[in-house]
């Protein structure tokens, strides 16, 4: 399990590991994430994912900015060995914010709990990747890290829907 560590942002909106409880505004959070990647909401992804997420034993987690009255944000990560340095590292998966909380600093504080996590668990980086068109988020990205020098591929089954999505 995760350790846990609890970040307060800009007014009254907290970033904390996600709960049961959160499913229906995180699933709302969740079909506008993938509406923004060009694929439409599908109810059995978000029930799969959703099973990881409360799944103690699965590698995927989340967490969720909390503003008090809704969810405002999430990020889905994971933590992954990088044999070629044999250490550990955490792999930001998804991030979003809803539109009304953009310019707020929701994504920062998701971002910051994610380097908290990473320190308090020495893991050696936290990584993630993101839309080259995508200027707003490598704005804010740049502020964390560097551009890996590498290219992504993707290898995906026939038929599967585009691996260029996220």
């Amino acid at each position: 399990m995760a350790s846990v560590v609890t970040s307060a942002v800009v007014g009254s909106v907290f970033v904390r590991p996600a709960l049961a409880r959160d499913r229906a505004m995180w699933e709302v959070m969740f079909d506008s994430y993938r509406e923004a990647a060009g694929l439409p909401p599908d109810r059995e992804i978000s029930d799969r994912l959703w099973g990881w997420i409360l799944d103690p034993n699965h590698q995927v987690q989340a967490l969720v900015a909390d503003d008090g009255l809704a969810l405002v944000g999430f990020a889905h990560y994971r933590r992954f060995p990088r044999p070629i340095m044999a250490d550990e590292c955490l792999y930001l998966d998804d991030l979003f914010t809803t539109v009304q909380a953009r310019g707020r600093g929701v994504a920062r504080a998701l971002l910051d709990h994610l380097v908290e996590l990473r320190d308090l668990e020495s893991m050696a980086m936290l990584r993630w990747t993101t839309n080259p068109s995508n200027a707003a988020a490598r704005k804010l990205y740049g502020t964390y890290g560097s551009i890996a020098n590498s290219v992504t591929y993707n290898a995906a089954l026939p038929n599967a829907p585009s691996p260029n999505a996220t």
